[in-house]
Formats: C-alpha cells, sequence, structure tokens
C-alpha cells in the first residue's frame, strides 16, 4: 500500500516523505546502546519501542517546522498495536499535537476485507525465511501476526465493539476498524477498505526512487534510548500492555 501510495504522490507533483516502523525501529535495534535490549520470542524490546515512538513524535514536529511548502507530504506507516510509535496517536501538551491533531493531518485506517487478509497472511508466511529485500528480513513471523490479531480481538470484544464470534484466530474486519477508530479517537481518521489485492512490484519497500526516508541520526537514538530506558520498569510495562489507552500523560 505504501508502495503504491507514494507513487501516486509523486506522480501528481508531490514530494513525498516517509517514516516507517521497521525502517526507524532497523536504526534503533542496530545501535550500540541498545545490545542490553534484545528481541524476545521474535518480538521488538519493549524499550527500544518506547524509544521509536519518542523519537518519532519529535521527528514529526521538526519535519512540519521545515518543510511548509504544501508541495511536501509525510507519509507515516505506524502499527501502532503493542506500542507502536503509538505517540503519535496519545495526546500531549507538545509542540507536535496542534499538527496531529489538525485537519490537514489524516490518520488512515488500511482495512482488508476478510478474504484479502486471507491472502496477505498466506503469502507472509510463503515468503517468510525468503525476503525480497534487506527490511523484510525483520518482517513479523506468521505466529507474531496471528498474535497481534488476537490482541485487536480480544480489544474489541473487551470494549463491546462486537459481538462474540468466530473465535480470536479469525480476521474479522469489523472488529479491526472498530478498535483502531477507537484507539484515534482524538485524530482525524478515514477508514480506508481494501478489497482487491494491489500489485506490488519486487518488494513493499521498494518505493517510489525520489521518496525522502525519515531517518534518526545516532545521536537521536542514543537520546531516545536514555529516555525510555530511564522510564520506571511498571510504566513501561502498563503502557506496553495498554497501548490502546491515551492516559494523558507527558512522554
Amino acid at each position: 500500500m505504501v508502495q503504491n501510495f507514494t507513487a501516486i504522490a509523486a506522480g501528481r507533483g508531490r514530494t513525498v516523505h516517509l517514516l516507517q516502523w521497521d525502517l526507524v525501529r532497523g536504526a534503533f535495534d542496530g545501535a550500540s546502546a541498545a545490545t542490553g535490549y534484545p528481541e524476545i520470542d521474535g518480538v521488538t524490546h519493549p524499550v527500544i519501542r518506547k524509544a521509536v515512538g519518542l523519537w518519532a513524535r519529535e521527528a514529526v514536529a521538526r519535519w512540519d517546522r521545515e518543510h511548509r511548502s504544501t508541495e511536501h507530504l509525510l507519509v507515516c506507516e505506524a502499527p501502532l498495536i503493542g506500542n507502536r510509535m503509538t505517540e503519535l496517536v496519545r495526546t500531549r501538551d507538545d509542540a507536535t499535537e496542534p499538527l496531529l491533531c489538525a485537519p490537514h493531518s489524516t490518520f488512515y485506517i488500511p482495512a482488508p476485507s476478510d478474504s484479502v487478509r486471507a491472502v496477505i497472511e498466506n503469502l507472509r508466511a510463503r515468503d517468510t525465511g525468503r525476503p525480497r529485500h534487506v527490511y523484510e528480513r525483520a518482517n513479523a513471523a506468521p505466529a507474531v501476526v496471528t498474535h497481534l490479531w488476537q490482541e485487536i480481538h480480544h480489544l474489541a470484544t473487551h470494549y463491546g465493539l462486537t459481538s462474540h464470534g468466530p473465535d480470536g484466530h479469525t480476521y474479522r474486519q469489523d472488529r479491526y476498524i472498530a478498535v483502531y477508530e477507537r484507539v484515534l479517537a482524538h485524530r482525524h481518521t478515514t477508514v480506508l477498505p481494501i478489497n482487491d489485492i494491489l500489485p506490488v512490484t519486487g518488494s513493499a519497500y521498494d518505493v517510489h526512487p525520489a521518496t525522502r526516508q525519515l531517518r534518526p541520526r545516532p545521536d537521536d537514538v542514543e537520546r531516545a534510548l536514555a529516555r525510555a530506558a530511564n522510564m520506571p520498569a511498571d510504566a513501561l510495562r502498563r503502557e506496553t500492555e495498554r497501548w490502546y489507552e491515551d492516559n494523558g500523560g507527558t512522554g
């Protein structure tokens, strides 16, 4: 989806800047300061997740200050689930909040139909261990993807957003949309139903060549990691587990 979106925007004369969870996380994982925060069963360490989010919120504000012309477009791919860049959706009393809640800042909820989701899962299982791009090596394993979906299912049930139906192993588009609309309650959102398989040439990470990637500098990584590591362990665990709540804190 990001591949197609950046190509369309570039074709219309926009200068596209891209902020992606996977690429930014890679910069943090590879930092010397991150050696004490390894993946756990294929899942990014909570400290890394928090640090990426802290940096991303500041990076968005900095990008806005430096690119005032409407020629520029920022595309951000943020999973949110499990505290992955959730700093972008939590309300904060800072310089970034007016931008994130502005009408011109749209948070899209790409929602595959049940059948499209099944195809995506099958392709993910097929391509595991056969990456077509260096960044695909860090893609979540099928078991992790299933676990994340189960979390969405449990949240939908917990909040009464849908009736009890098939077990949590089965993806349901309505539940997916309902949960993310709740998480994004303080943002301007648009649901983007995906009912067809979009053609992807090569890897999904092969975006339009004119796309500019937002990446953290080494000092950005060290500073964000230090902030995340200094959080009380209980607070970090609670924020990671309850990533879907807007606690109104200071980050």
